[in-house]
Order: structure tokens, then sequence, then C-alpha cells
């Protein structure tokens, strides 16, 4: 299963980058459990049961231009999705585009996140405008009358936040590995 095994992959590198053990941890005053353990409660075949499409791999605000004809065009496309160089799962676009919504990545290049390790807790927040905040409310609604599993977008943000934590710098690779915790488990338990 492809999410699984790159999602393993992935925490183990960003865990080795630090000595770091994965645990319960309190975010933001709750109790979230280790990200192995909110990998246990994924149904990871519903997760890889995508739809094939026409893949981007990055989609992301950055990636979308606007041009003056009129429409709009996509780059830095991936070059494949787990190898198939035909198609991909549109979930995986939906949920890089969300999680885009969620962590502006202008937003992160500008240092507008907060991570903080306290003694018991780890307080994590990041700046959001109109713009992303409306950018939510049109995905969510496009979300719902394309008839998109929500639930399954939202997962994969979570997911995707995990894998992402591996190939940053710090702080923003520990501040996008306990979002991706955040997320996965607001969403794991509600059906």
């Amino acid at each position: 299963l492809f999410y699984f095994d790159k999602t393993l992959k992935r925490l183990n590198i960003y865990y080795k980058k630090y000595k770091l053990l994965d645990k319960t941890q309190l975010i933001n005053g709750e109790k979230i459990p280790s990200a192995l353990k909110l990998m246990s409660k994924i149904n990871w075949e519903w997760i890889s049961d995508g739809i094939p499409s026409q893949f981007h791999g990055d989609l992301q605000f950055e990636n979308i231009l606007f041009s003056k004809k009129n429409f709009f065009k996509l780059i830095d496309w991936r070059q494949d999705f787990s190898g198939n160089l035909n198609y991909g799962d549109i979930y995986y676009d939906l949920a890089k585009l969300n999680g885009g919504i969620y962590v502006s990545y202008q937003n992160i290049k500008k240092n507008l996140f907060n991570y903080q390790k306290k003694t018991n807790d780890i307080i994590l927040s990041t700046k959001t405008n109109r713009f992303l905040k409306e950018s939510k409310k049109k995905f969510d609604h496009f979300v719902k009358i394309k008839n998109f599993d929500k639930r399954k977008i939202e997962i994969l943000t979570g997911i995707i936040f995990l894998n992402m934590a591996a190939m940053h710098h710090e702080p923003f690779d520990h501040f996008i590995y306990n979002f991706g915790k955040v997320q996965i488990n607001k969403w794991i338990n509600l059906e």
C-alpha cells in the first residue's frame, strides 16, 4: 500500500534525524496519540482506494497560475505517482490542495507559523487570512457537489503533512509533523 509504506519510511527518516521517539503528546492542550497509533487506526485499503485521474502530484497555490488569457495553468508537475506514469489518485491532489489551504506555503516561507515545545505541551499555530478562509469554503463546497469523500481528503492531508516532515528544515519539520498528527486525530474518529 503506497500511502502506508511511504509514510512509514518518511517517519523513520524524521525520527532518525532528531533521535526522536514516537509517543503520545499534548498538542495545543489536547492529548494526541503517537503517529504509529494513529496510523493503526487508518483503514489503509480505504485510503488507497482512490480515483484514477490525470495527476499533478504537488497541487498547491504556488503551482497554479492564472494566465492573461483567463485560464489556469499548472506548473511543477510530478513525473509519476508511485511509479505510475499514466495516472494518479485525485484524492492525493485534493489533499495536497487542502493542505496548502490549512498551511499556506507563502506564509511558511515568511515564517508565519509557530512551533513551541514546552515542558508538557507543544503549541502550534499558523497565520490564516480571508483568502484562505474563502478558499476553504469553496474547496469544501466543490468536494460536496462532486461527491468526493471529505473525510478521506482530510485524513490524507494529515498523512501528507507527516510525510513532509522528513523533507523540511527545523522548526517547520516539527510544526508540520505535529500538525499532521492533530489533523489525523481530528478526522480518524469521525464516521
